[in-house]
Order: structure tokens, then C-alpha cells, then sequence
């Protein structure tokens, strides 16, 4: 078996190269010798498989060139029923041979005939009869002539040709058009094509006269009842028929001088802007907005991407355009059939007309596209497909708009009846309601009431209501011109009352209220509703106060047990620096002491008397804060020596740890800024030994910099230790609680710094942020407001940056002379006059103003210190006695108490500064070189 289909398919295969020969070959046989059409006594011929088609991509060739034996053969011979070329830039050149016989019945000597090139408004349609000699006369009928210049005044392409008898004749057709080109080509007697065009124009005239009828009669009723869905008709009528009007030709001639500037090439703008009205016809026909939101977004979709089909138009090549057309149509049509259906299973009922009148389109559309495609034969029944769907769906959606308009009204009336029922109804529950209800006019006067409304407010009738008149609507609408305006805006106005009736009781009201308008639009009254809530607010009130209550006493006990560890702490903290002080004290008294051993006790009472130094100034901080008596002065602050006293004070400490301590600047910065120095140093010295505090391992820096847009120097200190979560970072700030209350244990500390540190920042016009991650490290941000000098010199490179300085007091320095020191405490005596004979001055010690006053009367001294708190006389009753005695020696003033308005008091008093205890021998000695 298998061996006899392999001789089958062996014996196919070697006829197939003589077939494939024999079919060449007749081809160009018959190309070669067309034969002529015998034309008798008829009313017409239909030519079009007798034709030969020859495409020009080129659209250069000309009659002499086509005419040639050397483009004989590129003539292929039509066999469809109807020429159909699709869209296409080529020019086509159809050749045709006819013959008058003279055998019966043609007995004319000369017969008149009417060639007809079956499509409208061609580009280019010229037809070339041969003369003698290889002449041709050429006749043509396009676009490039008026209607009534054309020798056959026809939206067809028509042709005048006389035959003789016996006389055969090779024509040729030159045909070209930018839109679809799909003819049939007939040869007509006079007679057959009047009857033709006749039926014709009968089949065109019934088409756009009912599309006519039907654009008007809709527009009429729009008109009538202000329904835009109609315009949105009368809209895709009016495009719809003006595209096939285009695209038929037919009507263009008694309308000329309307589409004369329009031009056939607007079809697919014109199928755009029905698509569009389509689309928003549909949208209000199914109220989609209301009932599908999702499809009414899908519908605006698409009439947006119909609105950009129809401005590519205008900006993209013809043929560009009509591709994307037939793909985007197709694609439309099938997607808005399935929106459609799916609306109608939804319970639209309106949906289902409309899904019935759009497939009459989607057929008749999506014939026209096939034809223009060449997918679809071009018949007379395909190329009627279009006009006819359009106008079944016209006439549908004509009915359908019809029966929704009896549908409104037979809702209509059914609403008429439920509203005369709801009004017994309303009146029932508006009488016999709980809660009040009322009608007000707009200028406040109460039109009608329920009897709970009178109950409520405490009026026995209503004429008591009646009376209060002006004074009863200000009581419910208390801010009248906000609730209106909420009315107008929003639909409804609530509000809370709570008054005083006439019989002492005080009542609780909830009132709601809104405008009520006419069928214009027009406000006509206002109505409301108020609900006693007395019972429910005095619940509230009483839950409300035994929360208060109980937050209270949980803040109370919050509050006492932060207070208890934070005082444990601070009791801790105080003692533990204490008890190295009066240990290694004592421990100096024993006399076996070695010199070492001496010069190790005294290192670690200097560093505990610090340590506790810097705490009791932090409480002491803290408690100035609080009661807003700490203020901040603006001098002039040296960045570079600010930041190398820093340096100077953490370097050291940092390695103590096994840390690295650095100073990262971030040029450039100024020199020199407007600020207070000492607070600025503080909060720079907190951050510095937080970090260093709680940072194991690694490193800890101060990066400097200068925001010139905001003008505030920004500091940022990173270490890499323990870092805190972000859930613990705002506690940090706060006074009485830490991250971790483990830390103040296992580091040490009260917890002042950072909150003292975040209060002063704010003082000076700055701030303090946390970045941190646990186990990562922290970075604390500090920026700080300050003020530039005048002749400000910037600081740009590291030369400028002071190096630290090494551990220790500077040198003490020489002077000569005699210093007056006044001072209460025998102990501060004692250490402030050791201080001052190391320099080599000469120092008289008293114990208060009078003492000081007194012996100044006797000899001036040349640097006198004046303690300000001291009995009998204080120092700044001393200092005014000396200056008015005409005293010019330089008083410095000693003082405990740092605040503005202490230092202020002692400059006005006379003294030429401040110097606070303890005693900063730096600034003693700076102080007095200025006047030795």
C-alpha cells in the first residue's frame, strides 16, 4: 500500500513542472491576446471579468508606456464579479477590448454607450480611446473636475464612447484613489443606465431621507424635554450618515457646495466622532455612571482613544491612519457588544434594545471593513451591508429612546401615587415621632413642628415657639452663615446644642439640618430633625469623668515611681563621687602616703569634684529651664578655639576607652558667629560624652558644617556603640525616663543631658534629631541659629584649625600688685587666696561689703573680687558705694548664680565682669591681664 501512494505522489510530482508550464503559459497567452467583448443591442454589459489589471507602485507610467508590448504581460485578468483593490498609494491601469458587430441584431451604424467605472469620487479616473496612429483621446471623471464640468454628471466615474460597426477598440482605464477602490465596471445604453440611476438614487434617497427624518424628529424631542442622552443621537446620526454619504458619494452633488470642503477623505474623522457620540450616548441610555462605574471608566476610554483617532488624522499619513481604523474598529465594535450584553444579564432592561440595534451595525460595519481589506468580496450586497445596518440601528434606537420615554413616564405616575401614599404615610410618623421635627422658612421663621419638638424644647404650644421667633433659630443654628453654606455644599448640616429651658432644665440636643429646593433648583425651606441625647450625654459625662479620674491617678503614680528612681538615681549618682572625694581626702591625712599614692588621691578628688560639679550644674540647669529662668546671651564665639577646647576635652577621655576621637570639618565654615558660647559648648560637651559613654569599641566623631540656606551651623555627633531603637528614640529627650533605664546603671548618669541639651538647642534658635539603629550606632544632629559678623572671615582649609591641647593648667602667669578679695566663706577664702599669690600679687582678704568698703576707704587696691551674696553689706550694695566714692579700680564680681538678670545686676552696679564659682582660674588669670 504504501509503496503504490509513493508511485502516486512520485507520478504527481513529475507532471507538476508541466502543469505549472501549460498554466504560464495560457496565462500569458491570454495575456497576450485579450479578447474582445461583442457588444449587441442591450441595456448593459457587465465587463468585469473581461478586464486586465496592471498595479503601479511607481504612479509614474504612462498610456505609452502601459500601451507597450513590453507591459503586456504584467496585465493579469480580473475573475472576481467586482474589482476589488482594498486601500492602496498605487495607480492601477485597467485594460478592456471591445467590438461592435455587425451580425443581427445590430443593424445602428453607430451605437452610443456609457462606460461606468462603479465607484465614487476617484483621485484620478481617465480613460484612453485609441485613434489612429497610436493616439488616444483621454476623457476623465474624478475629483479634479466639478460635477456639473464632467461630461456624465454622476458621483460615478461615467465615460461617453461611440462604437461603429465592426470597429473593435483596446481601452485603458487609469485609476487612482487614496480610500478604498472596490468597482464594478459596466458598459450602459443610454436607456439602461437612466433606469439604473433612477433605482439607484430611489435606494439612496429613502436611506438619507429616513436618516434625515430621524436626526430631525430626535433633535425636536431633545428640544422638547432636555434629555442630553438625545443630543448625543441627533450627534451620531448626524456623523454616521455624513461618513457614508462620504464614502457612497451620493447626495454630494445637490449638496455640493456643503461637502465641497469636507471631502471624502473625513470619513474616518467622521466615524471617530460617531464612535464618540456612541459612547456617551451609551453611557446615558444605560446609566452607566450610576449602576457601572468600572464600564462608564472603560466607555470613557474608548471615546478618548476615538477623540486621538480623530486628531492622528490630521497629523499622520492617510493610509497610517485607515490601518489603525480597521484594526481599532474591530476591536471597538466587539468590545462594546460585550459591555452592552453584559449590562442587559444585569437587569439593564434599556441595555437590550441597544445590544440588538448595535449588531445591525457590527454587521454592517464589519462587512464595510472586510471589503476595504479584501478579505470580503466586493458584491452589491456587501457594499449595501453598511447603509442598511446603519439605518436598522437608527430606526431600533428611535423605538428604543421611545419606549424609555414611556417607561419615565409610567415611572412617572407610579411615583405620583407612592408620593401621595408616602405623604399620609410621612404625616403619620411626622406627628407621632420621638424625635422633633421641623420646617423653617429661610428667614427664620418656623413654618410647622411635631409635638416632640415642642416637648423638647419645653414650649407647651405653638405659639410659645411662634413668639421666640428670630431668638429660637439662632439658638439651633448657632454658627448660621457655616451651616448654610454646608447645607448648599455638602447637602446636610449637624450640630451639637446644649441650653437652658424655661423650666431650669438643662437639655442636650443633636440637630441635623438641610435645604429643601424647588423642581427650578431654587432653595425653598429649610428642614431638621433634633434628638434629645440628655441621658446619653450625661452618661458620657460621668465615664468621661471616672476616665479622668483614673488617668489621673495613673499619671500620678507614673509620675511618682519616675520621680522615685529618678531621685535613686540622682542619690546615686550625687553619692558615688562624693564618697571618692571624702575617702581619698581622709586617705591624704595618713602619713605613710607615698608620693605617688598622694598624687593618685589627689587626681581622683579633682575628677569626682568635676564630676559632681557637672551634675549639680545640670539639675541646676534644668530647675532654671523649668521655671524659664535660664537665658542665653549673643557674643561674639570663636568656632575654631571653641571646637578645639572640645577636642582638648574628649581626646583624652576617648582613649581612655580605647577610642578614637576626631574632628571632621566640612569646609567651609566661619570663623566667627553671633551666639552664646557657653550654652553652645554644653550641649556639643553632652552629646560628645553620651557618645563616648555608651560606645564599646571603635569611634566617635564631630562633623561640622555650615547651612548657608537656613544659617544655622550643624553639628553631628557619630559614634558606633550600643544605638537605640526607634521606638526608644523619643524618650531619650525626656526627663524623667531613658531608652533603658539599665543604662543610667551600667553607664552611670541622671538623664539630664540630653533633655537639658534638646531645650537649650531650642532656646538658641535650633534643634537636636536622633538618627539610630540598634547594635549600628547613633548619629545626634545638633544645629544651632546664629548670627554673622560683619567682615567675616571663613575658615576653608585645616591650617586654620587649632590642634589639641595637651593635658593640664596653662602656665600661671607673673603679675605685681595688691588684689582685694571679698568673701564670706573661709574655705573659699582660703583657696581663692592661694590661687592669687601663686601669680605674686599681694591679696587682703575681708569677710563682707563693709569690711571691703572700709578699707578701700583707706587705700585703693588694683584688682578688687567681690563676692556678691555676703552679710552685713552684699557686693553689689559695695560695688555702688565704691563707684559713687569715685572708685575706678576693675571689680570683678563673684557670683554662684549664673542667670541673666544676676550678671545684669552686677554690671549695672558697677563691676567690670562676672567670674562664678567654682572658680575658673583660666578666667581669673585672663581677667586680670587685662589690668597688670
Amino acid at each position: 500500500m504504501t509503496a503504490k501512494y509513493v508511485m502516486y505522489i512520485a507520478k504527481w510530482l513529475f507532471l507538476l513542472p508541466v502543469v505549472v508550464l501549460f498554466v504560464i503559459g495560457s496565462s500569458a497567452y491570454a495575456e497576450e491576446d485579450v479578447q474582445p467583448v461583442s457588444l449587441f443591442v442591450g441595456t448593459n454589459y457587465d465587463l468585469n471579468r473581461n478586464i486586465y489589471i496592471f498595479e503601479d507602485p511607481t504612479n509614474e507610467l504612462t498610456i505609452d508606456q502601459v500601451s507597450s508590448h513590453e507591459y503586456d504581460t504584467e496585465f493579469s485578468l480580473n475573475e472576481s464579479s467586482m474589482l476589488n483593490l482594498g486601500i492602496s498609494q498605487s495607480t492601477y491601469w485597467v485594460k478592456l477590448n471591445i467590438v461592435y458587430p455587425s451580425s443581427y441584431p445590430n443593424a445602428d451604424p453607430r451605437q452610443q454607450w456609457l462606460l461606468e467605472v462603479g465607484r465614487s469620487n476617484l483621485d484620478i479616473a481617465e480613460l484612453f480611446i485609441p485613434e489612429v496612429d497610436g493616439v488616444y483621446t483621454v476623457l476623465s471623471s474624478d475629483l479634479r473636475s466639478k460635477y456639473d464640468e464632467k461630461d456624465v454628471i454622476h458621483v460615478n466615474s461615467v465615460f461617453p464612447i461611440t462604437t461603429l460597426l465592426d470597429q473593435e477598440m483596446l481601452l485603458y482605464i487609469k485609476i487612482k484613489s487614496d480610500t478604498s477602490i472596490y468597482l464594478p465596471v459596466k458598459l450602459w445604453t443610454h436607456t439602461g443606465f437612466l433606469e439604473k440611476t433612477s433605482r439607484e438614487e430611489l435606494a439612496y434617497g429613502v436611506f438619507l431621507g429616513a436618516m434625515v427624518i430621524l436626526l430631525t424628529y430626535n433633535f425636536f424631542i431633545y428640544v422638547s424635554v432636555r434629555d442630553v442622552g438625545y443630543l448625543y443621537y441627533v450627534f451620531y446620526l448626524g456623523s454616521i450618515t455624513i461618513a457614508e454619504v462620504l464614502e457612497s458619494g451620493h447626495g454630494m452633488i445637490h449638496v455640493n457646495q456643503i461637502f465641497g470642503f469636507i471631502g471624502r477623505e473625513n470619513i474616518l474623522p467622521m466615524l471617530s466622532v460617531s464612535a464618540i457620540s456612541t459612547m456617551f450616548f451609551a453611557k446615558n441610555f444605560m446609566s452607566t455612571k450610576a449602576d457601572f462605574p468600572r464600564l462608564d471608566s472603560v466607555l470613557n476610554f474608548i471615546a478618548v482613544i476615538s477623540f486621538m483617532s480623530a486628531v492622528i488624522f490630521f497629523i499622520s499619513d492617510y493610509h497610517v491612519v485607515a490601518l489603525w481604523n480597521r484594526i481599532y474598529f474591530t476591536v471597538f465594535m466587539l468590545l462594546f457588544l460585550w459591555i452592552i450584553g453584559y449590562c442587559w444579564s444585569r437587569g439593564n432592561q434599556n441595555a437590550k434594545f441597544l445590544f440588538f440595534a448595535w449588531i445591525f451595525n457590527v454587521v454592517g460595519l464589519t462587512i464595510f471593513t472586510g471589503v476595504t481589506s479584501k478579505v470580503i468580496p466586493a458584491t452589491v450586497l456587501s457594499l449595501s451591508a453598511l447603509p442598511l445596518g446603519i439605518l436598522a440601528e437608527a430606526i431600533l434606537l428611535s423605538f428604543a429612546l421611545s419606549n424609555r420615554i414611556k417607561n419615565e413616564r409610567a415611572a412617572v405616575l407610579l411615583a405620583d401615587y407612592d408620593e401621595m401614599d408616602s405623604l399620609f404615610r410621612y404625616e403619620s410618623l411626622f406627628n407621632n415621632a420621638r424625635e422633633g421635627m421641623y420646617k423653617m422658612s429661610l428667614s427664620g421663621e418656623i413654618i410647622s413642628e411635631n409635638p416632640a419638638m415642642l416637648r423638647i424644647f419645653g414650649f407647651d404650644n405653638s405659639r410659645q415657639l411662634a413668639k421666640s421667633g428670630a431668638n429660637f433659630s439662632s439658638r439651633i443654628f448657632q454658627d448660621t452663615h457655616r451651616q448654610f453654606e454646608e447645607m448648599l455644599t455638602v447637602g446636610i448640616s449637624s450640630n451639637d446644642l446644649c441650653f437652658i429651658r424655661s423650666d431650669e432644665r438643662k437639655v442636650w440636643v443633636h440637630h441635623s439640618a438641610r435645604v429643601i429646593r424647588e423642581k427650578s433648583g431654587k432653595v425653598s425651606h429649610i428642614e431638621g430633625v433634633v434628638l434629645n441625647v440628655t441621658q446619653l450625654k450625661l452618661k458620657e459625662i460621668a465615664v468621661r469623668e471616672k476616665e479622668r479620674e483614673y488617668t489621673e491617678k495613673l499619671i500620678a503614680v507614673t509620675s511618682t515611681n519616675a520621680k522615685s528612681e529618678f531621685l535613686a538615681n540622682m542619690s546615686h549618682e550625687i553619692r558615688t563621687p562624693l564618697t571618692a572625694i571624702v575617702g581619698f581626702s581622709e586617705s591624704l591625712q595618713e602619713k605613710n602616703l607615698t608620693k605617688s599614692e598622694k598624687k593618685s588621691a589627689i587626681d581622683l578628688v579633682v575628677n569626682n569634684s568635676h564630676t559632681l560639679l557637672h551634675l549639680i550644674n545640670d539639675i541646676l540647669d534644668f530647675s532654671k529651664i523649668e521655671a524659664d529662668k535660664l537665658d542665653v546671651e549673643e557674643i561674639f564665639v570663636n568656632v575654631a578655639d571653641m571646637l578645639g577646647d572640645i577636642k582638648e576635652a574628649f581626646v583624652a577621655r576617648a582613649e581612655e576607652r580605647g577610642l578614637r576621637f576626631d574632628i571632621v570639618y566640612h569646609y567651609p565654615i566661619p570663623s566667627v558667629v553671633i551666639s552664646d558660647p557657653t550654652r553652645m559648648y554644653q550641649v556639643l560637651g553632652n552629646l560628645c560624652e553620651n557618645a563616648i559613654k555608651f560606645t564599646e569599641k571603635g569611634s566617635v566623631l564631630l562633623v561640622v558644617s555650615w547651612d548657608g540656606e537656613i544659617n544655622k551651623l550643624q553639628f553631628e555627633v557619630i559614634d558606633s556603640g550600643l544605638g537605640v531603637g526607634k521606638g526608644e528614640q523619643a524618650k531619650l529627650f525626656t526627663v524623667f525616663d531613658q531608652a533603658d533605664t539599665s543604662s543610667t546603671r551600667s553607664y552611670g548618669g541622671v538623664g539630664l543631658g540630653l533633655a537639658i541639651s534638646q531645650k537649650l538647642a531650642a532656646m538658641m534658635d535650633g534643634r537636636i534629631d536622633v538618627l539610630s539603629e540598634v547594635n549600628r550606632g547613633s548619629v545626634f544632629t545638633f544645629t544651632v541659629g546664629v548670627r554673622l559678623p560683619q567682615n567675616l572671615e571663613w575658615i576653608r582649609s585645616g591650617e586654620y584649625i587649632p590642634s589639641a591641647k595637651s593635658k593640664g593648667l596653662q602656665d600661671v602667669p607673673s603679675f605685681s600688685g595688691t588684689v582685694l578679695l571679698a568673701e564670706d566663706n573661709v574655705v573659699n577664702q582660703k583657696l581663692i587666696e592661694r590661687v592669687l599669690k601663686k601669680t605674686g600679687v599681694s591679696v587682703i582678704v575681708v569677710s563682707d561689703g563693709v569690711e571691703a568698703c572700709g578699707c578701700c576707704d583707706n587705700e585703693w587696691p588694683d584688682f578688687i573680687l567681690m563676692d556678691i551674696n555676703m552679710p552685713n553689706r552684699d557686693g553689689v550694695t559695695a560695688t555702688r558705694y565704691l563707684r559713687g566714692n569715685g572708685c575706678t579700680v576693675p571689680i570683678y564680681a563673684l557670683t554662684a548664680e549664673t542667670s541673666k538678670e544676676e550678671i545684669n545686676k552686677a554690671i549695672d552696679a558697677g563691676c567690670n565682669g562676672v567670674l562664678s564659682k567654682p572658680l575658673n582660674r583660666k578666667l581669673l588669670y585672663n581677667a586680670m591681664s587685662e589690668f597688670f
